[in-house]
């Protein structure tokens, strides 16, 4: 098989995150909607890009409208009217033909949520497909281009899974070196490498006291990548979760955060990342040449376009 295609992809990532989100399938695989697609994956980018510049740049933008301001704004409204759109689509759909009972359950709850008006639905739609887009789209580069440079463990991951028929929940849980190596990529390239946390009340960190409202960032990403705390920590070893190596401190691999402000995708990106690499791997291995060139957006993303090869079996 050729390269994959990063249009394509994109709509792989959308096809998912929209249809848990917006409850139906809304044919972004198809050539016409290719484009809106697009656009919103270059908004999602642009908008991820602006918070990080704003983040650690200077802060100018608080007082005149500069150029990384309107950045934000435009790449917002953006979001914004492309989602509306397809969350009108959706709800036009719930009423005509019959849809999947599962996939519909969590936008009908939204939709039907008394406590909420229609601005919070809105946004609460918009916020986890935003959020979703970028994350399930760099995770699932990363978790290929790392199972890449094992052929090895590609072939385990085939024979824990069934050959041709259609893949169920118990075959995704027998199938444990799928989530070993899912695990393993959080660990080495996860997608939000710190955890940042403003702190509610003191407290004394390292014999140094912190004052509420003390900004704090813990860089998880790196603390992953020291030998103290994993054996052989710059290698990507997914057998490492099954046991036999020391050190291993599991609690640091946290991509989805900790405590009250974890991520609220984490079971679903896990899910569709397994299910993903386990319809891949029951067909194809994965190819890829070189080094894949990494950036900060606010989050860990590919540099550049990458083409990966799906070859079959």
């Amino acid at each position: 098989m050729p390269s994959t295609n990063n249009v394509r992809h994109v709509c792989l990532v959308f096809l998912a995150v929209c249809g848990l989100m917006l409850g139906t399938r809304l044919g972004f695989l198809e050539r016409w909607m290719s484009g809106r697609a697009a656009a919103l994956a270059a908004a999602v980018k642009a908008h991820f890009r602006a918070q990080r510049d704003s983040y650690y740049g200077a802060p100018l933008w608080k007082f005149a409208p500069t150029n990384l301001y309107r950045t934000f704004v435009k790449s917002e409204e953006t979001i914004h009217m492309i989602i509306s759109e397809l969350m009108e689509e959706a709800m036009s759909r719930t009423t005509g033909a019959a849809q999947d009972d599962g996939m519909r359950e969590i936008f009908l709850n939204i939709l039907s949520n008394p406590e909420l008006d229609a601005r919070d639905k809105k946004a609460a739609v918009i916020d986890f497909i935003t959020a979703g887009i970028e994350t399930l789209a760099n995770s699932l580069v990363f978790l290929l281009y790392l199972l890449s440079g094992r052929p090895d463990w590609q072939e385990r991951i085939r024979s824990e899974l069934p050959v041709s028929k259609r893949l169920e929940l118990e075959d995704l849980s027998a199938a444990t070196s799928i989530r070993d190596a899912t695990k393993e990529a959080f660990r080495l390239l996860p997608t939000a490498p710190f955890l940042a946390r403003l702190l509610d009340k003191p407290m004394t960190l390292a014999g140094h006291r912190l004052p509420a409202g003390t900004f704090v960032l813990a860089h998880t990403g790196a603390a992953c990548r020291r030998e103290e705390n994993f054996r052989r920590a710059r290698e990507y070893l997914p057998e490492r979760w099954a046991g036999g190596f020391e050190p291993h401190s599991p609690g640091l691999v946290a991509p989805f955060g900790r405590g009250r402000r974890m991520c609220p995708g984490k079971r679903f990106v896990e899910l569709e990342l397994h299910l993903l690499l386990a319809k891949i791997m029951q067909q194809w291995r994965v190819e890829f040449d070189g080094e894949l060139d990494i950036q900060f957006d606010f989050l860990l993303s590919p540099k550049s376009p990458v083409s990966l090869r799906l070859v079959e079996w």
